[in-house]
């Protein structure tokens, strides 16, 4: 009856078996990232350097294939761009930009705001050895996070979560400014 319905049916499973591929992949490089800035926080660094640079190799592969599922592959990328941002910034004190992390602004803003959670948790290790001017830096960096991202309103199927990220990240450096002010009272 329906013309050329088995070409079709055919097609629809092609895309049914990548979209698999990319929830797999997805889900690999979510699970990994987060490994990625566990070990980070305990410090070891040379070890979390070679974990991220197989999350890339990962991401790159999942660029490959995520065509027309991006909304499966978007929180792969921006788990990743945290993972990259709390790297670079543990590593070396600046914040990694788009670019050189690869991914799209989609992923970097929601990563970027993911990321002030776990430079907070950054904040208490270093307030916890007594290295408050440290952990001062740190809010700055979270501050300057949440003010560059304050003035984003964007619809929830643009940036999924962007809101909630946002009120997050502001309850995060709202929290650390608390403990600081506390400690020099």
């Amino acid at each position: 009856m329906i013309p050329n319905v088995a070409d079709m049916e055919r097609e629809m499973l092609a895309l049914e078996a990548d979209m698999a591929k990319v929830m797999q992949q997805s889900r690999v490089i979510v699970k990994e990232a987060g490994k990625c800035i566990v070990t980070m926080h305990s410090g070891r660094m040379a070890d979390a350097e070679s974990m991220l640079g197989e999350l890339g190799k990962k991401v790159r592969g999942l660029w490959e294939v995520d065509g027309g599922f991006g909304h499966y592959s978007l929180e792969a990328y921006q788990e990743y761009a945290e993972a990259y941002i709390v790297y670079t910034y543990l590593k070396e004190g600046r914040i990694a930009g788009r670019d050189e992390i690869g991914v799209g602004s989609r992923p970097y803003i929601l990563g970027m705001l993911d990321a002030v959670g776990e430079l907070k948790r950054r904040a208490f290790n270093l307030l916890r050895a007594n290295r408050t001017d440290d952990a001062v830096r740190v809010c700055d960096v979270m501050q300057g996070i949440v003010d560059d991202t304050s003035s984003m309103r964007f619809p929830e199927g643009l940036l999924p979560g962007l809101r909630v990220k946002q009120d997050m990240a502001r309850r995060h450096v709202g929290d650390l400014v608390e403990q600081l002010v506390s400690r020099r009272a």
